[in-house]
């Protein structure tokens, strides 16, 4: 009885340690059901999901390009809107679901891993 209690303890204390993230393997650029493209709303409360603005674009698990117009077509390309989204954000400086750095180009999920 004790080994199985164990066993269930590790097993619970290792997913509650495993990270969100934004890749997936098999879905690879969506998080919690929403695809990491598209019209994205700023908000102040209740947003979908958290995010932490990163300085270093090495540290940031997506890297985001902003679109001032057209159709976000490739992982990582955001249009900031204020009406009707296909996700919302808040930006937070702890307690993030997953780290951005806003690049020029090349958005989309790091091929080299992320630093901590």
């Amino acid at each position: 009885m004790r080994a199985v209690i164990l066993a269930f303890c590790l097993v619970t204390a290792a997913s509650a340690q495993a990270p969100g993230g934004v890749v997936n393997d098999q879905r690879p650029c969506e998080f919690q059901g929403h695809r990491l493209m598209g019209k994205v709303r700023i908000v102040d409360a209740f947003p979908d999901f958290n995010i932490r603005v990163m300085d270093e674009e090495n540290r940031a698990e997506l890297r985001v390009r902003r679109l001032s117009a057209g159709t976000p077509e490739v992982c990582g390309e955001w249009q900031i809107v204020d009406g009707i989204a296909d996700f919302t954000v808040r930006i937070v400086e702890s307690g993030e679901d997953f780290r951005i750095a806003w690049v020029k180009d090349k958005p989309g999920i790091p091929e080299t891993p992320v630093m901590p």
